[in-house]
């Protein structure tokens, strides 16, 4: 089965996890929700 990474165009690169996995079968697999904008940066 292949697998593809799911990174949102102009967000900075992840460390660590993906921000989604769509599989070769067309499940799609979302990462946790994390209270920081597109940069990174916790606005709170």
């Amino acid at each position: 089965m292949r697998n593809t990474i799911i990174h949102p165009e102009g967000w900075k690169p992840t460390k660590g996890y993906a921000n989604g996995i769509l599989t070769s079968d067309g499940q799609l697999f979302i990462g946790g929700q994390i209270g920081w904008t597109s940069e990174q940066i916790f606005e709170t």
